[in-house]
């Protein structure tokens, strides 16, 4: 498998992903929503929605206004409307777009989201420029992108045993492209973004039970390394990773988020 093949990726994670989204990152969603400043009669749009987090809250919030979610990945897609059905969430639609090529007209939405999705586009200033430019005027861009710790620290003991055991195996973690501060303020002000909020919030989650940390593995990117080895090779890094948890008395994991905020001037 190619290392830079998301869609499969996340197509094979979206029931784990589900899960640990709504457990780690249930404040992230919230925060986004809430930097988003909704108002009944609004038209929102949830840039790589997954299964409909922002999108979903935001539906709840606008009334009779509409909110799209884009995805690229259809199990994604999938589970988002099943959510929406279940919700009884009628004033939002899911569909497939991709971020690098998005089809909707500038300027047409009172607010647009995309939340721990934006680092997995081809040109990443591209993309915050997207999107921005899909911004009414008078409306705001809420984006969160994953920080350098994510499930810290067992993501690093994790990569350290599989790379020890495949040694050829290369590892790509997309967001390592925007967890860094810095880096991510250069990338928003390349963007053309006026006056951006970028800010970092960091979110602990525990763990219900030992080898809970295996579906924090498997219903995220990190799923990427997993699926190039083979079942000896996991079998081994797993019992490693869990012996190491089990010394270090480790029973909660970090997760880090970076947001970037942003308010388009009003023509007035």
């Amino acid at each position: 498998m190619e290392t830079s093949d998301w869609p499969r990726t996340y197509d094979h994670a979206a029931e784990n992903y589900l899960d640990i989204r709504e457990r780690v990152a249930p404040f992230c969603l919230d925060e986004v929503v809430s930097e988003l400043r909704l108002e009944p009669g609004d038209r929102v749009l949830d840039i790589a929605c997954g299964p409909g987090g922002v999108a979903l809250r935001a539906a709840q919030q606008v009334g009779d206004g509409a909110v799209i979610g884009c995805d690229i990945s259809e199990q994604m897609l999938r589970l988002a409307r099943l959510r929406a059905e279940e919700l009884d969430v009628a004033n939002v639609t899911f569909e497939v777009a991709d971020m690098n090529r998005l089809p909707y007209e500038p300027g047409t939405f009172d607010a647009v989201a995309c939340s721990l999705g934006i680092f997995f586009a081809e040109d990443i200033t591209a993309a915050f420029s997207s999107a921005w430019s899909l911004v009414k005027p008078g409306g705001r861009l809420a984006v969160a992108t994953i920080a350098r710790n994510m499930f810290a620290p067992v993501s690093n003991v994790f990569l350290d045993h599989a790379q020890a055991h495949l040694p050829d195996l290369a590892v790509d973690l997309p967001w390592w492209r925007t967890g860094d501060l810095f880096e991510l303020r250069n990338l928003v002000r390349a963007a053309g973004l006026p006056d951006a909020r970028v800010t970092h919030r960091d979110y602990q989650t525990r763990l219900l039970a030992l080898s809970d940390w295996w579906q924090f593995i498997l219903g995220s990117g990190f799923r990427n390394v997993a699926l190039r080895m083979d079942e000896a090779a996991l079998v081994l890094v797993r019992t490693e990773v869990e012996e190491w948890l089990r010394a270090n008395t480790i029973d909660s994991l970090a997760t880090g988020i970076n947001y970037v905020t942003c308010t388009r001037p009003d023509d007035h």
